[in-house]
């Protein structure tokens, strides 16, 4: 483009005519010099010098125009990020809330669009980009679709999985817990890694398997694929926790052993706690049978009151009308598999018997029969006693229980609450403890004005007949009067009643008692694995230089240096910070103690030996000066107590995957599930490291 700054010129010559020689234009007198020199050229001179001085050379321009175009290409790849990462934060919330993401009618005039849609429409109001977004985004991309919502879950679980491989190679030991469920006739396996890192405990999924068969060799091939994709070495492996069934426990094909085969030799295999409690109660219950009959009563109560919506508002009036508005009120079916639940039922019907008998007695005088039997079966003292003594039972095993299913449970720790589990148990085993529920019983039937047949009233049998002076010896001279012959019908009534206390004592009581406490002998036998005898020397009463030889036995098992450990234990077993970790044990009991004699509801928190110890570790330095003890520590609070974490992934996958659900894919079902069981790692992820995640994993159509 040529532009002109001419202010004007009266000479046709350098307009018109030109030149005609060109010795007239040059030279000091020729006519370019004195043009140059005249004020026309002089004034357009300064004004094209202006131009040129205001505005960018064409290069100039060019440049500014492509940094312009850097710059507005950077505004839109920011704002692009800032738009995934609210999407990525929106997927991760619903994921860790265990919450639907997709409504059957995701189209714009759909009422519910779904809770991911909704809520992103939700955030709009609030969020002027994301609105702008939702509103303006280009056709073709606009990341809601069920396919993006995949890969950004993937990415989740991904990350999620690359921190536990993180902390599980910087642990180097750890032990695994493997369990089978099943979900819409689809077999998954839940696979747990534990570790101690940073000297915290951690029990983390690391897997939910979809599989095809569940016999031990197959399972035991899935289980080593996932670790050898974590990068994790079977020769690590120091535990692993299954539960009873044979493809998992087999001693020749179940998984256990196939580990071992493949590498695994220096692993136990241990049976999860809590399944080896639940099999002491199925069968100490089972077995006897006034005990089981009393828990037929129960299971009858239960499917007459809740058999029908009208005796279940009936239940609902008469609890009112007792005034019983507090403990537990709700009657529940009998839980096949969760023995140590069946506590909860014997305390609702203990606690809701008043209004119980009075309904039945109501149901029974308008003619229902199965009210008479029930009110017949459940006035009898004896079953009112029954409720009481297993109602002891069932609590003191329920709190071992949950006690075993904390994620930090340790072996030592476990086995010392099966141990005063026993204890208590065998304590209630004398006249004193049966003459005190006998005491409480009847105390429990005056306090609720319960009117109960005696010990003496056999079971469908009247009532006998009290005895009467003959009429030949109501003349007074017969040493036979009145007040000898009912002093005389008195003591006959308290000996029957004390045989029936006795025949009570010992068809029921004592019956409980013994095969409870022989099942846990058996179940729980320190002789049946060396390790759990020599793992008891890291308790506090035990942590001293008379177990040394243990400790030597477990570091020499695991490869480590054996004499220094046993030095080390020596050393540590006398430093102050093992005595105030005995002193803090000392203390716990002594206030649960406390607790428990004065009838206080609220218990101290559960005191767990080896996380305890370790965080004594951690706190005071003590790993680098005690190296050995420290590894010895670390690998037998690696090892598992019960396969609780896997159920608990259970109960995930059944609200995840519920029946309005059942058709998700099964990438999709594992993902959600390990974000929703490890939400504190997933909280932890940077959401600028998820885009990085999303941009690296293919082309975009627009730039992140």
């Amino acid at each position: 483009m040529l532009i002109a700054f001419l202010v004007g010129c009266s000479e046709p010559t350098f307009t018109e005519e030109g030149f005609n020689k060109w010795k007239n234009a040059t030279g000091d007198t020729g006519r370019l010099t004195k043009h140059a020199q005249s004020r026309m050229h002089l004034l357009s001179m300064e004004r094209f010098n202006s131009f040129k001085s205001e505005s960018p050379s064409v290069h100039e321009q060019l440049v500014g125009s492509a940094q312009a175009a850097v710059s507005r290409k950077e505004k839109e790849r920011k704002e692009n990020r800032a738009i995934v990462e609210v999407i990525f934060d929106v997927i991760r919330h619903l994921a860790k809330q265990n919450s639907a993401f997709r409504a059957k009618d995701e189209s714009m005039e759909s009422m519910n669009q779904g809770n991911f849609l909704e809520e992103l429409k939700f955030l709009a109001k609030y969020h002027m980009p994301l609105k702008k977004w939702m509103e303006e985004h280009p056709k073709n991309v606009s990341y809601f679709s069920h396919t993006t919502q995949n890969e950004m879950i993937g990415i989740v679980s991904e990350i999620i999985e690359s921190m536990i491989k993180f902390e599980v190679k910087s642990a180097k030991y750890f032990s695994i817990q493997c369990d089978e469920v099943t979900s819409h006739k689809r077999a998954f396996m839940s696979i747990i890694v534990r570790y101690v890192f940073q000297c915290t405990i951690f029990e983390r999924c690391v897997g939910l398997v979809r599989v095809d068969s569940l016999k031990g060799k197959n399972l035991a091939e899935t289980t080593i694929e996932i670790l050898q994709d974590l990068g994790l070495s079977l020769k690590d492996l120091v535990g692993k926790g299954f539960d009873g069934a044979s493809n998992m426990s087999g001693k020749d094909e179940g998984v256990q052993r196939h580990l071992t085969n493949a590498g695994a030799d220096k692993s136990f295999y241990f049976h999860c706690f809590a399944h080896r409690l639940n099999l002491v109660l199925e069968k100490s219950i089972n077995e006897i049978a006034p005990v089981k009959d009393l828990f037929d009563t129960i299971g009858c109560i239960y499917r007459f009151m809740e058999g029908s919506p009208k005796r279940h508002a009936a239940y609902e009036k008469m609890l009112q009308a007792k005034s019983i508005t507090k403990g537990k009120t709700a009657l529940h079916s009998f839980s096949d598999t969760r023995w140590t639940a069946r506590s909860d039922n014997l305390e609702t019907v203990v606690n809701t018997m008043p209004a119980l008998l009075a309904m039945l007695k109501e149901m029974s005088d308008e003619g229902d029969s199965a009210a008479e039997g029930l009110l017949i079966r459940m006035q009898k003292f004896k079953f009112v006693l029954g409720c009481q003594i297993l109602r002891k039972f069932f609590l003191l095993s329920r709190s071992i229980s949950e006690y075993l299913q904390h994620e930090d449970m340790d072996l030592v720790t476990a086995v010392s609450g099966i141990d005063s589990l026993k204890s208590s148990l065998s304590a209630l085993r004398n006249e004193k403890q049966y003459a005190r529920f006998i005491t409480d019983a009847e105390r429990y039937c005056q306090e609720n004005m319960l009117s109960m047949d005696g010990f003496d009233k056999e079971d469908g049998a009247p009532s006998k007949r009290r005895r009467t002076i003959p009429a030949c010896f109501r003349d007074g001279s017969s040493f036979l009067h009145d007040d000898g012959l009912v002093a005389a019908a008195q003591a006959q009534v308290a000996s029957t009643s004390g045989q029936a206390s006795s025949t009570f004592k010992r068809d029921f009581y004592l019956p409980v008692l013994d095969r409870l406490v022989s099942e846990l002998e058996k179940r729980f036998s320190s002789d049946a694995c060396k390790l759990l005898s020599d793992a008891s020397v890291l308790h506090p009463t035990k942590f001293d230089e008379t177990n040394v030889e243990k400790v030597a036995s477990i570091a020499e098992w695991y490869g480590f240096k054996s004499e220094m450990a046993a030095n080390e234990f020596v050393l540590l077993s006398k430093s102050n910070e093992v005595a105030s970790w005995k002193k803090e044990y000392f203390d716990y009991v002594k206030e649960k103690e406390t607790a428990e004699n004065n009838q206080i509801t609220k218990k101290p928190q559960a005191w767990l030996c080896l996380p305890t110890l370790l965080n004594v570790f951690k706190t005071n330095s003590l790993h680098n000066l005690y190296p050995n003890i420290f590894n010895v520590v670390k690998v037998v609070a690696t090892l598992p107590v019960t396969v609780a974490s896997c159920e608990r992934a259970h109960s995930k996958i059944k609200i995840i995957n519920n029946y309005l659900r059942a058709s998700m894919s099964d990438d999709r079902l594992e993902n959600l599930v390990q974000i929703s069981i490890e939400r504190d790692m997933a909280d932890r992820i940077e959401l600028d490291s998820l885009v990085d995640k999303f941009k690296a994993a293919g082309s975009r159509k627009l730039p992140l």
